[in-house]
């Protein structure tokens, strides 16, 4: 600001702090109620912290079904839109009007027609193709649409840099359909694509689902100024004799605390055997890149797993200074040969993390998040299938530097925390 101050003043202005206080005064924290869950057994480590920040403690009782590729996600979408009974709540980072995108916004017009209560949201900037108009088919039949910080609404108000990249659908307030993927053909589909990007999304019924229930409501409140409409009749949830141990963590603005990195970052420093992280952005802060180093250092099996190019050159910049410094404490680097787009960490066989936080600064400090904590040894292993699936079409390390890209990655290492 002091040395550029034409340039660096009005971009303050544009895009905020961190955690843009006006915003959060605007939004208002998540509402979850009684933060503490029953469960029999121990506490593990990361639970405890969490609940320490406010954060709903795991709960049992819940089923999880891991879903490894684009057409199982949407086929299990789209039978959730049939089935729904009374709602449909979806919140999405990005949501396009491609053939995915018409036959779910198809589905959701024709079933808010047949009288369930329909709420669709998307963010301002990542769908930022699909105007206020495209609602009027959904609005016409009885639904409801709003867009999260509309760009162009936005200028100088400091929200432009703050961003929901939440992904959730909720269906009759009992059954959540959550991970990496947004609402488009390169995400999910109903048949396969050769360049369709690889990711990880799950489908939750149980105790658990009431926890994204109360972030879609704040989320909803915020963009639109009123709250969804109530349930029209109590909401009974299943309980899975399983006693699935799951845990919703989100973070952004609304939630008082970094208790999302801070997670990731303990669970660098508690891990004991294996520290996986599969992201297609690794841009982490310096003291979560030594936490991993450390761990390395210490014999953890640490693996980063990102694609070998991914959809932004930058980014991809950037990550190799990270990247060098965890081969060099010891730890691998695995490049997927396409692009990827599932977010997963996985600690041990105790604990892993799934949804729609990438490991780049972006995510830990700057945008609505949610990620969803599995304590569940079988569930773990399911997750880990999908990064072996990564790893089975991967080379590990990376590309040497000439002096050119090593300035390169240092000049664009500068503009880090904003990619």
């Amino acid at each position: 600001m002091i040395v550029v101050p034409y340039v660096a003043v009005p971009l303050y202005l544009m895009i905020g702090g961190r955690k843009y206080r006006k915003l959060i005064r605007e939004k208002g924290g998540v509402v979850f109620g009684d933060t503490e869950e029953e469960f029999i057994g121990d506490l593990h480590p990361i639970d405890t912290l969490l609940r320490n920040f406010g954060i709903p403690g795991a709960c049992a009782g819940n089923s999880l079904d891991v879903f490894q590729t684009g057409e199982e996600t949407f086929a299990a979408l789209m039978e959730q839109i049939e089935e729904a009974q009374e709602s449909i709540f979806i919140e999405t980072f990005v949501f396009t009007l491609d053939s995915t995108g018409q036959a779910i916004f198809d589905a959701l017009v024709r079933r808010a027609r047949e009288g369930v209560t329909v709420c669709l949201l998307v963010d301002g900037l990542g769908s930022m193709h699909f105007k206020q108009r495209d609602f009027k088919p959904l609005q016409d039949a009885g639904g409801q649409g709003a867009i999260f910080l509309p760009v162009l609404r936005l200028p100088f108000q400091g929200k432009t840099n703050t961003r929901d990249h939440r992904k959730m659908a909720i269906f009759d307030r009992a059954r959540v359909i959550a991970g990496g993927s947004n609402l488009a053909e390169e995400y999910m589909g109903p048949t396969p694509l050769p360049d369709r990007w690889k990711d990880i999304n799950f489908r939750l019924e149980g105790p658990a689902v009431r926890h994204y229930m109360a972030i879609f409501r704040s989320d909803w409140a915020f963009a639109t100024g009123a709250p969804p409409p109530e349930a029209k009749r109590p909401v009974q949830h299943r309980i899975d004799p399983s006693s699935t141990k799951l845990q919703v963590v989100p973070s952004g603005p609304d939630i008082p605390s970094d208790s999302l990195y801070y997670s990731v970052l303990t669970a660098a420093y508690l891990s004991a055997s294996r520290y996986w992280i599969a992201t297609p952005y690794f841009v982490p802060d310096d003291t979560l890149c030594e936490g991993i180093c450390l761990a390395a250092r210490r014999g953890v099996d640490v693996r980063i797993i990102v694609p070998s190019v991914s959809n932004h050159h930058l980014t991809d910049l950037a990550r190799s200074t990270y990247l060098r410094r965890v081969i060099a404490s010891g730890g691998t680097v695995v490049r997927y040969n396409r692009m990827f787009h599932g977010k997963t960490v996985i600690v041990d066989d105790t604990f892993a993390l799934v949804g729609s936080m990438n490991a780049d600064r972006r995510s830990l400090f700057i945008n609505f998040e949610v990620m969803l904590g599995v304590y569940d040894a079988g569930l773990i292993k399911a997750i880990e299938q999908w990064n072996h699936m990564l790893m089975a079409d991967s080379v590990e390390g990376i590309h040497s530097a000439n002096r050119l890209r090593l300035m390169y990655e240092r000049a664009v290492s500068l503009i880090a925390p904003q990619l």
